[in-house]
């Protein structure tokens, strides 16, 4: 008569197997999107305008906006399409956001509060 597997032994199995199968999907997808890129390696890819607006959560147009400013990293154009590299957008996403330098906003402060004062009086 066959041993009976302990409920333990049954769930570690079964988690390997859940594990192996996640490997093999994040290899064919490729590293997450918020895991660091190197320049040049085989998880570096280009993204589209429309790609990069997602990520940020912004329209394309905003994209075109944003392109305007002088740090803003620079597009490859390729067959008249704007791409950029994951790589090249995290570097500008650390500098700006996570301890970089944001860009200064505080000519906008200063007319909010300037219609805000104007409305009230």
């Amino acid at each position: 008569m066959p041993e009976k597997l302990s409920r333990l032994s049954v769930i570690e199995t079964a988690l390997a197997g859940l594990i192996q199968r996640v490997g093999a999907i994040e290899s064919l997808l490729g590293p997450p999107i918020d895991e660091a890129v190197d320049a040049g390696c085989d998880g570096d890819r280009r993204l589209s305008k429309k790609q990069l607006a997602q990520r940020w959560g912004r329209s394309p147009r905003t994209i075109d906006r944003m392109r305007r400013v002088a740090d803003f990293p620079a597009p490859d154009i390729i067959n008249g399409q704007l791409t950029w590299w994951l790589s090249i957008v995290q570097v500008y996403e650390r500098a700006t956001q996570a301890g970089g330098t944001a860009p200064d906003r505080s000519k906008y402060l200063a007319r909010s509060k300037a219609s805000t004062e104007a409305a009230t009086s």
